[in-house]
């Protein structure tokens, strides 16, 4: 009866954590210095040292799969964000193929970290 108790608490906490980890990750993401990643990993490591989760999870490639989910998203004409983005750019010249095809706009540093600047340059 212990153990079942234990399980079912520890999947509520892991339930719970992914949940508080992932609410708009692609808005803060961006923002964590290496710092913060580190002790973010280091957390992760420990829950996974202590079974509480069943794979090591890491940061960066949460980030990087929220943000792959959601710059899909943004590219239905119903999404709310879509206006957001920058316009369609022709291809004439027959150029490399992206993942998208929009233009890519010029930034500075800080607004290089927002999502949809990030992903664009991302995923080219």
């Amino acid at each position: 009866m212990y153990l079942c108790c234990r399980y079912i608490w520890i999947l509520y906490f892991m339930h719970l954590l992914c949940l508080k980890i992932r609410y708009a990750l692609c808005a803060w993401g961006g923002f964590l210095t290496q710092t913060q990643k580190g002790l973010i990993n280091a957390f992760l490591r420990r829950m996974y040292k202590y079974h509480f989760v069943s794979e090591c999870f890491d940061i960066d490639s949460i980030v990087d799969d929220m943000d792959r989910k959601f710059f899909k998203l943004l590219f239905s004409p119903a999404h709310c964000l879509h206006s957001l983005l920058p316009p369609v750019k022709s291809n004439p010249c027959g150029l490399r193929s992206r993942d998208h095809n929009l233009q890519l706009p010029v930034c500075n540093s800080f607004n290089r970290k927002s999502f949809i600047i990030r992903s664009l340059f991302r995923f080219k």
